[in-house]
């Protein structure tokens, strides 16, 4: 989640100037930018429901899968139809991980720190999201695009799928025997 963050700060700090640096207006970049938030909705509430029948780290894969997919869309925009294609992806893989990060981490640590283990995560994600915006300016000012910075941002979000499915399943967890039962 915090490595997302990266790729995610930087298309919502970058996603106007890149927009208007292909020749869409700012007017349609920022519907861009409202629509990615509007769809992001579906992700919320599709995968979000979708994590209570389905192992909940494989739920946040497809999210991840989802982001990385939208950002190489959003890299090779050449028009402005092109951007469906990263709305489509992009945001409910934007969107998807915001219920299922605060569930992966209950069923991993419980309730009794949440608080402080909420903290300490937030603030690494802070600086992960502080971190994206400067890296996609330096690449587009050393090479004239946002395109190349937006192709490295996407591997970001992939670079967590092998890393969740890596990651052993919650102490306690049992093999799911029906939808929704544990």
């Amino acid at each position: 989640w915090s490595l997302s963050l990266m790729s995610m700060s930087a298309v919502f700090v970058h996603v106007m100037p890149f927009l208007e640096s292909i020749g869409i207006s700012r007017e349609y970049a920022g519907y861009v930018v409202t629509f990615t938030i509007l769809l992001s909705v579906a992700g919320r509430i599709g995968l979000g429901w979708l994590s209570d029948y389905m192992d909940k780290r494989h739920v946040f894969c497809i999210a991840l899968g989802l982001q990385a997919v939208g950002l190489l869309f959003f890299a090779i925009i050449t028009n402005f139809w092109h951007i469906l294609l990263f709305l489509i992806t992009f945001s409910p893989g934007y969107g998807g991980p915001i219920p299922l990060r605060p569930a992966i981490q209950g069923e991993y640590f419980g309730r009794k720190h949440f608080g402080t283990i909420q903290g300490i995560f937030l603030s690494v994600s802070t600086v992960c999201a502080i971190a994206g915006p400067p890296f996609a300016g330096w690449i587009c000012d050393a090479t004239g695009s946002y395109r190349l910075a937006f192709l490295i941002l996407a591997a970001i979000p992939a670079i967590g799928i092998p890393l969740l499915l890596l990651t052993p399943p919650p102490p306690g967890a049992k093999t799911r025997s029906r939808a929704g039962e544990r």
